[in-house]
C-alpha cells in the first residue's frame, strides 16, 4: 500500500512570543501594506470576540481553532458568523501590526494580542488576519497570506462549471469538483491522506479541529465525492502512515 501524508501545522494559542526582528517585522509590512488582493477561498468570518467594529477571517471554523486562553488556561472561543467571504471578493491591506510596544497596548484584552494581525477593509467592512505563531520567516508569511489572499481572482471562478461555480462560492463542494474548485470552497487542508493501492484511488483532505472532530473532504479518482466527513482524534490517528509526514505549507 502507498499512502503519502502531507502534514501542515496547527495554530497553538497564546503562547508568549519572541518578537520578530524589526527587518522582517519591516519586511512583511512593506509586503503587504497598500496592496490590492483577492479572497482565494470562502474564507470563514467569526465575531471578534468584544469588539464589534471588526470582524475575525480565518481559513476554518473560528470555533475549530484554540484562539485564547483565559488565566486559567481555558479556551476563549469566538463565535462564528453566518456569512462567509466569498472567493475572488476584492480586500485591501491596510497595514500589519505586530505584538510590540503601543499596537499591542492597543490591541482589546479579549483577542489574540500575541500574534502578527494583517489589517483589511472592504468598503466598510473590517477585518483581522491573525498570522499563526508558527509560520515564521517573511517568505512563510507571504506564502501562508497569498493562500488566502492573491493577487488575482482564484482560477477556479473562470473555469468551473456553473453550478460548482456557484456551490464554491457559498463554501459548498459538490460531487465531480476538482481539487482548484474544492479548494476554492473549503480553503487548502491542513493534510492530505492518499491511499493509491486500490481504485479508484482515496484521498482524504483533512482540516484539523482543535476543539472537537476532524473534517475530511472525499475524493475518488481525483474527483470529489461531496463528501465532508467527521473524523475522531482516534480514526485521525489510526490512518495507515506508510511515509513520514512531509511539511508543506504552513496552514493556521
Amino acid at each position: 500500500m502507498r499512502i503519502r501524508f502531507s502534514a501542515l501545522l496547527l495554530l497553538i494559542g497564546c503562547a508568549p512570543l519572541t518578537p520578530r526582528p524589526p527587518a522582517q517585522r519591516v519586511a512583511i509590512e512593506t509586503a503587504f501594506t497598500g496592496k490590492k488582493v483577492y479572497a482565494q477561498c470562502a474564507l470563514y468570518r467569526g465575531w471578534f470576540w468584544d469588539d464589534p467594529t471588526r470582524d475575525l477571517l480565518a481559513p476554518h471554523p473560528v470555533d475549530h481553532r484554540i484562539w485564547v486562553l483565559n488565566r486559567k488556561g481555558d479556551n476563549v472561543p469566538t463565535r462564528p458568523r453566518l456569512r462567509r467571504v466569498q472567493p475572488g471578493s476584492i480586500w485591501f491591506v491596510e497595514r500589519v501590526s505586530h505584538p510590540i510596544g503601543v499596537d499591542r497596548l492597543k490591541r482589546p484584552l479579549m483577542s489574540p494580542r500575541h500574534l502578527t494581525w494583517i489589517h483589511l477593509r472592504k468598503g466598510s467592512s473590517l477585518a483581522i488576519v491573525p498570522v499563526p505563531e508558527n509560520v515564521v520567516g517573511e517568505a512563510s508569511v507571504r506564502i501562508w497570506f497569498e493562500n488566502q489572499f492573491g493577487a488575482s481572482a482564484p482560477t477556479a471562478l473562470n473555469t468551473a462549471p456553473p453550478a460548482h461555480r456557484q456551490a464554491l462560492k457559498q463554501g459548498r463542494i459538490l460531487a465531480g469538483m476538482g481539487a482548484e474548485e474544492v479548494e476554492a470552497a473549503l480553503c487548502k487542508p491542513d493534510q492530505i491522506w492518499r491511499d493509491q493501492s486500490v481504485s479508484p484511488p482515496v484521498e482524504k483532505w483533512i482540516y484539523l479541529n482543535q476543539t472537537g472532530d476532524h473534517l475530511a473532504a472525499v475524493f475518488l479518482a481525483g474527483k470529489a465525492t461531496g463528501q465532508t466527513i467527521r473524523m475522531t482524534q482516534e480514526a485521525y490517528e489510526a490512518l495507515p502512515r506508510s511515509e513520514a509526514a512531509k511539511p508543506a505549507t504552513p496552514q493556521p
